[in-house]
């Protein structure tokens, strides 16, 4: 499971198992550092002393109906605080996870609630979270957010909506290697998401280290568009899978002037070839690389022009 898409039902089962889903009232907003510590505790209590924090995630817009009353799993853009937060831990030595809800009661304080996760942990999700970088707390999230343009236009067109969910994690290297040099693979990045169909759903991504961010609409569930409605480069490799040489072409939205740069980068996102031939004729490219010598694994050609960019996945 993609750690940017934990179920908000995770978190509604927390509270329920936990018995304070009728607390309603008596739950504070809060940003999403100042649970680390009560609920790493917890979890060192409830799990191991080695557990550490590999995931933060939050609801973004949920109403759960109790039968005794509602509760709001709210994310408030605004602020950057929730109304509860997830915390998951694993433990190097047991190899177990545990995943605590942490809320924020008047008068009593923050309090971690412990459920089972139905959920296995990516094996790529295992590293401890790096929570002490410059946008590493949701507090951070609202400037960010502010700053993107794509961002703004989307709200402006939908003033009401607010995200499905929202997490902290390790990327995995084929998805960080397809994002910008502005987010170092060396730290976690925050994946705000908004789930409403077609040109409603939008993924924003904020990196924990520098602030960088990007989002990205979707146009009919095709591709991501710029925050001009312009689609990214589309390209397309053949053959693939490849045992040696491969063609890659790159179709830009419109015809731009200036230089393209295209490249193949491996799974980490680390550069590892140059194209042997690059051709142009209008708005579309061909590049052609020479994987012979490569590894057997997933590479990745991605195409920057005019600020654009754009990624196919190739296997070796």
């Amino acid at each position: 499971m993609n750690a940017s898409r934990y179920s908000p039902l995770i978190i509604l089962f927390a509270l329920v198992s936990a018995g304070i889903v009728s607390a309603q009232n008596n739950i504070n907003p809060y940003f999403s550092g100042q649970g680390i510590l009560a609920t790493l505790n917890a979890a060192r209590q409830q799990l191991a002393a080695d557990a550490t924090l590999v995931v933060i995630a939050a609801a973004g817009n949920t109403d759960f109906n109790t039968g005794a009353g509602t509760i709001a799993l709210r994310f408030d853009p605004a602020t950057g605080s929730s109304t509860v937060w997830a915390y998951l831990f694993y433990s190097p030595s047991l190899k177990q996870q545990l995943m605590l809800a942490g809320v924020d009661i008047p008068g009593t304080g923050m309090q971690a609630f412990p459920t089972e996760s139905p959920f296995p942990i990516p094996a790529g999700l295992t590293a401890m979270l790096k929570t002490d970088l410059p946008f590493a707390g949701s507090n951070t999230l609202p400037a960010r957010l502010s700053a993107d343009s794509v961002y703004l236009r989307y709200h402006a067109e939908l003033p009401g909506a607010l995200p499905q969910t929202l997490a902290y994690a390790w990327m995995n290297p084929a998805d960080s290697a397809m994002l910008p040099a502005e987010f170092p693979r060396t730290s976690p990045i925050w994946t705000i998401q908004y789930s409403g169909g077609g040109d409603s759903t939008m993924t924003c991504r904020v990196s924990g280290a520098t602030g960088a961010i990007i989002c990205a609409r979707d146009a009919a569930a095709t591709a991501p568009v710029d925050e001009h409605g312009r689609l990214f480069p589309q390209l397309t490799a053949a053959p693939n899978p490849v045992s040696g040489r491969v063609s890659v072409l790159v179709e830009l939205p419109v015809e731009q002037p200036g230089d393209i740069s295209v490249a193949l980068y491996d799974a980490a996102g680390r550069l590892i070839l140059h194209p042997v031939a690059l051709a142009r004729s209008g708005r579309e490219y061909a590049a052609e690389f020479d994987l012979t010598r490569l590894p057997a694994g997933r590479y990745y050609c991605r195409a920057r022009c005019a600020g654009w960019v754009g990624s196919v996945a190739i296997v070796r």
